[in-house]
This record gives C-alpha cells, sequence and structure tokens, in this order.
C-alpha cells in the first residue's frame, strides 16, 4: 500500500479605528466608518464557513451527507485520477473511509437517522471546536475527517501539495469553484511558501476551524449559494 497515511496520520504538535475628530453635527453621519472596517465583504463566520464545507461532502446535493456521499469522497481523486476499480489508492481509501463512516456518525449524527443534516454537521464541527484554540487539542479522529480529505491532493505523496495537485484536488472536490478562483486560493494559501507543506496544513486547519476570517482550503465562498438552497 502506498504510505498516503503521512497527512493522515500527522501528529502535531483589529486595528482600533481612531475616533475621527469631527464636529458634532457630522458625528452621526460618518459613524458607519467606525463600524464597518474595510474587509467587511469577505468576513465570513466560523459557523458560515462550516456550513460552506457541507457540499464537499454531500457528494450528490440532497440535503444529507449518506454513507453513499462519503464512500464517492473517497473515490473522488482514484476517478480524476482515472484508477481502476482495483487500484490501489483506491482500496486504501475504501477501507479508511468505511471504517471512519460509522465514527463519523456516532458524533455528528444525533437524531440517528443514518445520515448527517447540514445542522447536524455545522452542530457538530461547533461543539468539538468549543473551548480549544489550537488545531493538536483536537481529538485526533477530528483533526483527520479534515486533512485526511485534504492529504488526498497530494497526489504525488512527497509530503507536499504543489499548485498542480491543488487544482486537481479542486476538481475532484470542489466543482463550484472556478480555475482563476483556485490558483488564486492557493496562492492566498502558501503565502510566502513554495508549495503547502504537512505542517502547513494542520496551521490551515487551525485557522479554517478556530479565525473567522481565514483563507480556506474548501474554497466554501460558491458552496453557500448551495447550502442555502438546502437550508
Amino acid at each position: 500500500h502506498h504510505h498516503h497515511h503521512h497527512l493522515f496520520h500527522h501528529h502535531h504538535r483589529h486595528h482600533h479605528h481612531h475616533h475621527l475628530l469631527l464636529p458634532p453635527h457630522q458625528h452621526l453621519h460618518h459613524l458607519h466608518l467606525l463600524f464597518l472596517p474595510p474587509l467587511l465583504l469577505t468576513v465570513m463566520t466560523k459557523q458560515e464557513r462550516f456550513a460552506g464545507w457541507f457540499p464537499v461532502f454531500d457528494r450528490n446535493c440532497d440535503g444529507v451527507i449518506s454513507v453513499d456521499d462519503f464512500m464517492s469522497v473517497a473515490s473522488a481523486v482514484p476517478d480524476i485520477l482515472g484508477e481502476g476499480e482495483d487500484g490501489d489508492l483506491r482500496e486504501m481509501l475504501k477501507e479508511i473511509y468505511s471504517t471512519s463512516w460509522p465514527q463519523l456518525l456516532e458524533r455528528a449524527n444525533k437524531s440517528g437517522s443514518g445520515s448527517i443534516s447540514l445542522a447536524e454537521w455545522t452542530e457538530w464541527i461547533t461543539s468539538f471546536t468549543a473551548g480549544k484554540s489550537a488545531f493538536d487539542e483536537l481529538e485526533e479522529f477530528n483533526q483527520q475527517i479534515f486533512t485526511g480529505s485534504f492529504a488526498l491532493a497530494d497526489i504525488n505523496m512527497d509530503g507536499n501539495i504543489d499548485a498542480g495537485e491543488y487544482a486537481l484536488w479542486a476538481r475532484a472536490f470542489l466543482p463550484w469553484a472556478q480555475e482563476d478562483e483556485i490558483a488564486a486560493n492557493y496562492a492566498k494559501l502558501i503565502g510566502d511558501a513554495e508549495v503547502i507543506t504537512g505542517d502547513a496544513v494542520s496551521t490551515l486547519f487551525e485557522g479554517m476551524l478556530f479565525k473567522d476570517n481565514a483563507v480556506d482550503i474548501f474554497i466554501p465562498k460558491k458552496a453557500n449559494d448551495k447550502v442555502s438552497k438546502l437550508l
């Protein structure tokens, strides 16, 4: 079996607005300036982001994450790579995802329906991140549901995710994302680095799970249109 586990089992360890000194009659007129940071339009709350990840896993867009959806996450990259039914990567991922599914249900599917609704999904992520501030404080399973899906982007398994690999992964996972949007997002994800390293992944997910306005691997912006249709 390939060692696709390395990212999978990776053990890791506001400006103040200056009050404008204006004559009193102008205060109200300019008041909005004090409350509107320039980034307002791009701010995405954590809740919105968690909801925006739902379509990544709800593969058939029927409003719930079912076992079929979850297993098709496992085959997304082998499919894009054109790997056969008994390919090594496909077999390995099938094994990992089929083992993970009952554990995910146990944690997220409070209604016991056998599939996960958007509300359950968002509530699950909100509850397991509550009161924590670092990625490595999270239970390993909860880390790996996310890093595992993203680890699939490391096609050549060298421990890094380069621009081409990210684009390929995004095609498999984020059908709503445009090519230029994917390239722009990759540039934001790497910052000053050459590629996304295994170590960077946990840092990125830490931002995604704990900060309101963070660069997001999953590009949930357009996903929100889909999500709002489900609500």
